[in-house]
């Protein structure tokens, strides 16, 4: 098993940057009324103001301020090539700050409109770090539940089961990062291998077989010709929690 965490937020940072994974204003498609795209930018919103605790009004200026990040981000991380090492906006979503190795360049973030923070490595010497670690994956402690890229401390985060950061330390060292530029935290995890779930692959269902459309939160969408409510299924193995046929399929 290759323990690698991978993680999406809606406003994450990884040695790449700035990620967005909320759609601001979906553009219309064929079909798609503006009344229909103005219901799904007002869900969204809602459901900001909800997780976040905050007013509407708040999560669309919190929305705006982070589109106006991930461009302000893209263009940075092109200008600044090399000296780039990663960005990250604070808790308030207000304020974005990009991290160079060349003190030189911090004039160009500025400029910008982002803080500027200077740093040992860069974001592609971190990249090239945890992929070392993704490469030794499967001799790691099984006190280790993952690793990645921390741009706000400019290191690879080791994380360790309590009792384990000693071991988490010496293989992440012998296997080729540069020790001070690891950070072992103790951790609480403790994942366990699960089958894959991948669109398009076959699953069956009593003597019947069907295809997984895409994976979701807690399973997988798929035809809803393949089974009713209640259904078992097996690779993977699951219970159809709902089920639409005829008339649709889904």
């Amino acid at each position: 098993m290759n323990r690698k965490i991978v993680a999406a937020a809606a406003a994450a940072l990884t040695g790449a940057g700035l990620v967005t994974a909320v759609a601001l204003t979906p553009s219309a498609s064929a079909g798609q009324t503006a009344s229909a795209a103005d219901q799904v930018q007002s869900e969204i919103v809602a459901a900001l103001a909800r997780d976040l605790k905050i007013s509407p009004d708040q999560a669309k200026t919190r929305l705006a301020g982070e589109q106006k990040a991930a461009r302000a981000d893209g263009d940075l991380k092109t200008r600044l090539g090399p000296s780039y090492a990663g960005s990250w906006l604070d808790a308030s979503g207000t304020t974005l700050t990009v991290a160079v190795t060349d003190a030189a360049l911090e004039g160009v973030v500025r400029a910008a409109g982002a803080t500027p923070k200077t740093v040992a490595r860069s974001a592609a010497q971190l990249d090239a770090a945890k992929l070392s670690l993704d490469a030794k994956g499967t001799s790691a402690p099984k006190t280790v539940p993952g690793w990645y890229v921390d741009a706000t401390t400019n290191s690879i985060v080791v994380l360790a089961n309590a009792g384990g950061e000693a071991a988490a330390k010496s293989w992440a060292t012998a296997s080729g990062v540069r020790a001070d530029a690891v950070r072992v935290e103790t951790s609480t995890e403790s994942p366990v291998p699960l089958i894959d779930v991948i669109g398009g692959n076959a699953y069956t269902f009593g003597s019947g077989r069907c295809s997984i459309g895409f994976s979701v939160e807690g399973g997988f969408v798929t035809a809803g010709h393949c089974g009713t409510t209640g259904t078992r299924t097996s690779n993977p193995s699951g219970t159809v929690a709902g089920s639409s046929f005829p008339g649709n399929d889904y």
